[in-house]
């Protein structure tokens, strides 16, 4: 056992310290760092092979007895054998199975990529991506089944298991070649998103394959699709429920970065193994939506800080497991392979052709008929055909390959049929197209920044280059030990870089002015979004504060994103307009207020709006004081001014919107300023003594003592208020001046008539032309009578008694000025009323004839 556990460490320190080797071979080369490490892995396995290297030599080559460790023993055991042969023979040693493949490399890669992904971006594309994920690796085992079971006799449900095993790309190898070549952001997304989802159809479909041919009978082909769904959104559901379970486990966790880093790097084992070995159903679909919900809804609750060492460790994870399963891969391929490779060189030949023609067929045939039902974007022609070659095949289908090989039942002429066409296929893809899709992208531009983005780059640089210059240039005008003009020619480089830099910026020429407005808008949104997040790292906002604020800016950036650059006015439009858009519940809370008297959610709906417009004007308030420059740097200067109007407009209506509800709510709102402040000072005070700390101003003794003190006062600290809705009509009816004057049992008995309604600023209460059923009194608030010379209303004023008094249409609108709440009295009630009180009639007919003339009577119903 001791010479086992040595050889698996030295083993694999050796193949990593091999991939670390080979990054400079592959940077020269230009060929994909995995190509390079399959290669170097079928290399050392036929080196291995001819110098007789085994599992078994390594034990011999280093006699190491269980529980000596050191001394002569040792000495003597690995001195049998040259130090560069012990490792050869400790990397032979390492055995690639099909387990390995799936429990160990699989979920870290899959998790990583997913982790990484733009979950909106993905659902822009989900619908091709899901067809070509599902349909498209159906068709692709049923035609590569057809064709292999005509041409070689082979049984026909042997060749669907092959047809099914090698028609799913491999995220393993596809995403670790797309981000070597920095290939197109969408382009990314469409095939790391259908190399995510696909292998997960692949392995169930290969699965009940494979049980109806070991066992026949057993498994129907109805049983086998509802297996299907089963599995694989029964993974997806599985995968979400784990992962929203850590996230919880993280949030009292959430200022420590060891413990949120650790409970993200045994996720995706616990997902994979719970789903896969124990449920039975896809540990890789669980593994995706795992990644993506916590790269998505996570950032959101870990502090930015520990997000990005999350990100930093499973890059470097996903390093270590790409360099080691494309080594061990490698390795296994002379095995895979034996002696029969030239025997079946014509079948790997017809497999070839039929998967990549076939997979031509399906994105260049069926993809764009998504988009023109509109189950999908448009996929340019050069996208599609980056697609068909991108198809790489790699660890998933080796993995399948040996699942075979491994499963009882499956006769040797079949494992070796399917042993040699899978592994030949997975070379060929990784060999032929993998090292020539560069020069495809190449060939089709796509390795070449589209015109915005080389816009932005030509004025970064200028930017950049611009600032360096000016530093250096201050540089040399302070000093005081060397002659400026001996420092000229450090100064002239820049100078001249600059120079060069703005004759060859041809692509800022190319945008408009209204162009470059929306550049500056998408910036701003993003710096904003960065802005939340940095005030969440800081402690500053909570969690589900940040989760209302981006749910919000997330909204204004899918906005921007659906309007075409020729119409940047309405860009700009949508950027102001919907940073102060309701939430889309609250629609809903004014129902149930209106219909049912229930204020609950209302009350909810306008404490959450409260904090995000609070929130959002400090925050583009600092914007606008100490951020945008960064922004109008990269602008060109006839296009900033523009771009500085549009946030202007944007900071003042959150203003106005906020100031609307101060004024409705006054109470509320200097309760909330006060404990926001509070719970800010807190924080304040805690970064500080943080800081004395780490500045070695004080010991850990003395900000441990400040620290509990604080802590204990931070429990104490206020919580934020709750707002209050008086619906109540027996209370409000006394903020009416007309209501008030009258006795209580009187003020009772009106009250007993009236609904409480309440009103968002601009919205219509009253609309022209419409039959009146009820009238207005305003408890408080405002409204405008939209007539001629257009009539303000305020608290302790009525509206819409014409209606009622005449039985004429309405003759004007009415809309709510701010919040308001309106006592509504409905047209019956109104002739009650009148005819129960002379007073309250008297005064209705005097505000009557105001509004339609001195010759004006009430005439009553009988």
């Amino acid at each position: 056992m001791g010479s086992e556990v040595w050889a698996i460490v030295f083993g694999l320190a050796g193949i990593l310290l091999l991939a670390v080797l080979m990054l400079p071979v592959a940077s020269r080369t230009r060929i994909p760092h995995t190509v390079i490490l399959a290669l170097l892995g079928i290399a050392l396995g036929l080196l291995i092979h001819y110098l007789g290297g085994s599992p078994d030599a390594v034990g011999h080559g280093g006699g190491h007895a269980g529980g000596h460790a050191g001394g002569a023993a040792s000495d003597a055991g690995h001195g049998s054998a040259p130090f560069w042969m012990q490792m050869l023979q400790a990397i032979g040693s390492l055995e690639i199975t099909a387990d390995v493949i799936l429990f160990v490399f699989l979920p870290a890669l899959v998790f990583e990529s997913a982790l990484s992904l733009n979950v909106r971006k993905l659902m822009a594309d989900i619908g091709p991506i899901l067809f070509l994920a599902a349909i498209g690796v159906l068709i692709s085992t049923f035609v590569i089944g057809q064709a292999i079971n005509w041409y070689t006799g082979q049984g026909l449900l042997l060749c669907l298991l092959l047809g099914a095993v090698v028609s799913a790309t491999d995220p393993v190898a596809v995403i670790s070649l797309f981000k070597d070549l920095g290939a197109p952001k969408r382009l990314t997304i469409l095939v790391e998103g259908e190399s995510l989802f696909n292998d997960a159809t692949a392995i169930v479909v290969s699965s009940i394959l494979l049980s109806i041919l070991v066992q026949p009978g057993d498994t129907t082909w109805l049983d086998g699709l509802l297996q299907f769904f089963v599995v694989f959104f029964g993974g997806i559901i599985v995968g979400l429920v784990l992962t929203w379970v850590a996230q919880q486990i993280m949030k009292p966790f959430r200022r420590q970065p060891t413990v949120i880093v650790t409970i993200t790097l045994i996720l995706p084992f616990i997902v994979f193994v719970v789903t896969e070995h124990f449920m039975h159903i896809s540990g890789v679909m669980a593994c995706v939506a795992s990644g993506l919900l916590l790269g998505s809804v996570g950032r959101r609750i870990i502090p930015p800080q520990s997000f990005e060492e999350i990100e930093h460790t499973w890059h470097q994870v996903a390093f270590w497991a790409t360099s080691l399963i494309f080594v061990l891969v490698g390795l296994a391929v002379p095995q895979l392979l034996g002696g029969n490779l030239l025997s079946y060189a014509d079948e790997i030949l017809i497999l070839f052709v039929v998967a990549t023609a076939i997979r031509a067929a399906i994105i260049f045939g069926l993809v764009p008929v998504l988009a023109t039902v509109g189950l999908g974007q448009k996929v340019s022609g050069a996208f599609r055909a980056i697609m068909v070659w991108g198809g790489l095949r790699g660890a998933v289908s080796l993995a399948l390959a040996l699942i075979i090989l491994e499963t009882p039942g499956v006769s040797e002429d079949a494992k070796a049929f399917i042993g040699v066409m899978v592994t030949s296929f997975v070379l060929i893809t990784l060999l032929g197209q993998a090292t020539t899709i560069s020069p495809l992208l190449a060939f089709l531009g796509l390795n070449k920044l589209d015109p915005t983005d080389q816009a932005v780059r030509d004025r970064s640089l200028i930017k950049a280059l611009s600032d360096v210059k000016n530093q250096l240039d201050d540089f040399v005008d302070g000093s005081s030990v060397i002659e400026p003009e001996k420092l000229t020619s450090v100064t002239d480089v820049y100078r001249e870089a600059l120079a060069k830099a703005e004759d060859g910026a041809n692509g800022v020429s190319l945008l408009s002015d209204t162009d470059w407005q929306l550049i500056g808008l998408e910036m701003a949104i993003a710096q904003e979004r960065q802005m939340y997040l940095q005030k969440f790292g800081e402690g500053l906002l909570g969690s589900g504060r940040l989760r209302e604020v981006l749910s919000s800016l997330e909204g204004v950036s899918e906005s921007l994103s659906d309007v075409t650059r020729t119409n940047s006015h309405k860009a700009a439009d949508i950027a102001i307009q919907q940073g102060v858009e309701y939430a889309p519940n609250f629609k809903t809370a004014m129902g149930l207020q209106r219909r049912f008297g229930i204020t609950g959610p209302l009350a909810s709906s306008l404490e959450k709006r409260f904090g995000i417009l609070a929130l959002k004007k400090d925050v583009l308030q600092e914007q606008r004081q100490g951020r945008l420059p960064e922004i109008t740097g990269l602008l060109p200067p006839q296009a900033q001014a523009d771009f500085i109007e549009v946030m202007d407009q944007r900071i003042a209506l959150v203003e106005e919107h906020h100031k609307a509800l101060c004024l409705q709510y006054p109470d509320y709102a200097e309760a909330l300023e006060r404990a926001n402040l509070e719970q800010i000072g807190l924080r304040l005070e805690e970064i500080a003594y943080n800081k004395l700390k780490s500045n070695s101003i004080i010991g850990p003794e003395i900000h441990s003592d400040l620290m509990r003190e604080l802590v204990a006062r931070q429990a104490s600290a206020s919580r934020l208020p709750k707002l209050k809705l008086d619906q109540n009509p027996a209370h409000l009816i006394a903020k009416v001046p007309f209501f008030a004057e009258l006795p209580e049992s009187k003020q009772q008995q009106i009250a007993r008539m009236l609904k409480t309604k309440f009103t968002v600023p601009g919205e219509n209460v009253i609309n022209a032309g419409e039959v009146g059923d009820k009238m207005y009194f305003i408890a408080s608030g405002a409204v405008r009578i939209h007539v001629q010379d257009d009539l303000t209303l305020g608290t302790g004023d009525f509206f819409g008694e014409l209606a009622l008094i005449t039985d004429q249409p309405r003759n004007a609108d009415v809309s709510a000025l701010g919040f308001s709440t309106l006592l509504e009295l409905h047209k019956r009630d109104f002739h009650t009323l009148l005819k129960k009180d002379a007073s309250v009639k008297q005064h209705i007919q005097a505000i009557a004839i105001e509004r339609l003339g001195p010759d004006f009577r009430i005439q009553l119903a009988k």
